[in-house]
């Protein structure tokens, strides 16, 4: 048997229009975030670091609120579902039966991981800080997770473009505050990030 296997054979694989490396990428840039999140706990608690500790625990928390959307982001990649049985009775077919299930857990990995990252930064402001900081940290922390969504699912801008391309960020999160329709879909995402970080919360809050 040949065991020989390109990495590149991924491109040749997909769940109806999603291609199972784009899949691997994204799951990925998920567990950048956690793994950002490690390391200014590690960071913060380690308080004979002086003022170059700190400095790069700001930078480590900016970095990580900057890929923090990457974890919702996968909660919209549902969307790949549209039109996975074509032409077919209330659009069900046995052949592609699974993939209503198969998305659905793909993006309960996106919502968990994004209720988790938060609900631990949040904590350890709140423990480092305080608990009025931390409150006002969370409710702007999904909106801009929303607009961070919104600026990869609309508009192709990555988390990295911060730095390669400012000025195009600047100008395109510009229009979402400018631009009525662009607006309306930005309240409405961070409404529903609201809802749901409530409701996995509840969850998390539970299994504990």
């Amino acid at each position: 048997m040949n065991y020989n296997f390109n990495i590149k054979q991924l491109e040749d694989y997909h769940v109806n229009d999603y291609y199972v490396n784009d899949m691997i990428w994204n799951l990925f840039l998920i567990v950048v975030p956690i793994v950002l999140y490690f390391l200014i706990k590690k960071r913060w608690y380690y308080s004979r670091g002086g003022l170059w500790n700190k400095i790069l625990v700001l930078v480590l928390f900016v970095a990580w609120l900057t890929f923090l959307p990457n974890t919702a982001y996968v909660m919209t990649d549902v969307r790949h579902l549209v039109n996975y049985c074509p032409n077919t009775e209330f659009n069900v077919c046995p052949t592609n039966s699974w993939m209503p299930i198969f998305f659905f857990t793909y993006s309960l990995i996106g919502w968990i991981s994004f209720v988790w990252l938060l609900n631990s930064v949040v904590a350890l402001v709140g423990s480092r800080l305080n608990r009025v900081i931390a409150s006002v940290f969370l409710l702007l922390a999904i909106p801009m997770s929303a607009l961070g969504v919104l600026l990869g699912l609309l508009d192709r801008l990555n988390s990295w473009d911060l730095i390669t391309r400012p000025m195009t960020v600047y100008k395109t999160t510009i229009l979402y505050f400018t631009d009525w329709q662009l607006l309306k879909i930005l309240i409405i995402y961070s409404v529903l990030f609201f809802v749901l970080y409530g409701l996995g919360g509840l969850f998390l809050k539970k299994s504990n």
